[in-house]
């Protein structure tokens, strides 16, 4: 009897911290000054944490999230624009990049505010696509 005891216990404890959410890791702050350049890792990093923190605002229906990881998702393709030690293998490919990455930025930013799963689900897929093609390695 002790034995089932301490087996549930241990099966009730390990399933009470499966179901803990993990915290969202914080963004790094934006410089105040807007001529400073940011590097491309920083931005990258931040651009993936957002379109992250856009997927878990979908599953869990919080349209406002979604909607404001879109303007964080615009914000960073701007940013990358004025990056400082871009690799060389992004270097040709910067401009293309953050005009899709603003593309789908503002078409997820519409499909929030229109709170269409399907349309969402597809733009944020892209938008992880797009985001792992621009890692530097």
């Amino acid at each position: 009897m002790l034995r089932l005891l301490r087996l549930a216990t241990v099966l009730l404890l390990a399933t009470g911290c499966a179901t803990v959410p993990a915290e969202p890791i914080p963004l790094q702050p934006l410089p105040a000054d807007k001529d400073e350049g940011v590097e491309y890792g920083q931005i990258l990093l931040r651009a993936r944490q957002n379109a992250m923190s856009a997927t878990e605002a979908f599953y869990l229906n919080q349209w406002n999230e979604l909607d404001e990881a879109g303007r964080r998702l615009d914000q960073s393709a701007r940013l990358l624009l004025m990056a400082t030690a871009v690799p060389a293998k992004q270097k040709d490919k910067l401009d293309a990049n953050a005009a899709d990455l603003q593309k789908e930025a503002a078409a997820l930013r519409e499909a929030a505010k229109a709170q269409d799963t399907k349309r969402s689900s597809e733009v944020l897929q892209r938008l992880h696509l797009k985001v792992r093609e621009m890692r530097a390695e």
